[in-house]
């Protein structure tokens, strides 16, 4: 027999021991941990020291700041479209040039993250500007 292996490649070791990520977070309200699945966020506001995070069936208060927010939502679901504001990028209801509508509330597109969202959307075959 052959002293020699075949190696585990980074690829199939992660496979193997993929887990599956989960639908949902836990977000530190006033007293308690908040689950809340990502399927029903429509967007997240930003407000002071504090984050807004919107479902359609209730208003849930985070002491927490964007990026700690970003890292715990999904990448190919969200997008940050402005300073004060995450969206669920399966909740837009429409897209004009500097606005979307989620949830029939009307938010801005800063012009810093203008350029990305619309590229995101084009990668994801979302839009085609063609």
């Amino acid at each position: 027999m052959s002293d020699k292996t075949k190696p585990e490649t980074k690829t199939e070791s992660s496979v193997q021991n993929a887990v599956p990520q989960p639908d949902f977070m836990f977000v530190k309200t006033e007293y308690r941990m908040e689950k809340v699945k990502f399927n029903d966020i429509h967007y997240v506001e930003g407000m002071k020291d504090y984050l807004r995070i919107v479902c359609p069936d209730k208003r849930i208060m985070t002491l927490t700041n964007f990026k700690n927010m970003l890292e715990m939502l999904p990448d190919e679901a969200f997008c940050r479209i402005h300073k004060s504001y995450i969206i669920n990028l399966s909740k837009i209801q429409s897209i004009e040039k500097s606005h979307v509508v989620v949830l029939n509330e009307r938010l801005p597109i800063g012009d810093s993250f203008r350029k990305s969202f619309f590229e995101l959307l084009e990668k994801l075959r979302l839009i085609n500007n063609k």
